[in-house]
């Protein structure tokens, strides 16, 4: 009898062990776009972390800002976009359980983020969405730059000193 209810109690166990297991997958998959105002982000890198902050996975965005990071486990996650300085552009959160495998989200980098990431560059930045200017002339040329890098503005002036 004493055999019988061990047997019954290490069955148990091994079944309850491979539930665990079961559910601790890493077949998960975020998918999705990087974007901002003007459209698609390129160099971009995409990292996928989890919420006790570690990074499980990390992608370069392909030139039309799509990515995809497999071999999630189940849980919920913070996708960054992250910068060529290292500085995260746009955030996203979406999580992969045993019923939902794969997900796809969009991370948007809005005009304001990336303007002050542009400033921090070097240049400045004109509030309420102006326009960027660098302030510098280099041999007469000036360079501004609306809406944070939408558009670009090229200006030249004659220089007629008598140093020239």
């Amino acid at each position: 009898m004493r055999l019988k209810f061990f047997v019954a109690i290490v069955a148990l166990i091994a079944s309850l062990f491979s539930v665990y297991l079961s559910a601790q997958t890493t077949s998960g998959v975020i998918s999705g776009t990087v974007t901002g105002p003007a459209g698609p982000l390129s160099g971009i890198t995409i990292n996928v972390v989890n919420s006790s902050g570690l990074v499980l996975g990390r992608t370069p965005a392909s030139s039309s800002g799509s990515f995809a990071v497999s071999g999630l486990p189940d849980g919920t996650f913070t996708v960054q976009a992250i910068n060529a300085a290292g500085s995260t552009v746009g955030t996203a959160t979406t999580s992969i359980s045993s019923t939902v495998t794969s997900t796809t989200v969009t991370v948007y980098a809005t005009a304001g983020v990336l303007a002050g990431q542009a400033a921090a560059a070097g240049g400045a930045v004109a509030a309420g969405g102006g326009s960027l200017s660098s302030g510098l002339v280099l041999a007469g040329v000036s360079v501004a730059a609306a809406g944070a890098g939408v558009a670009l503005a090229v200006a030249s002036q004659h220089d007629a000193s008598a140093s020239r």
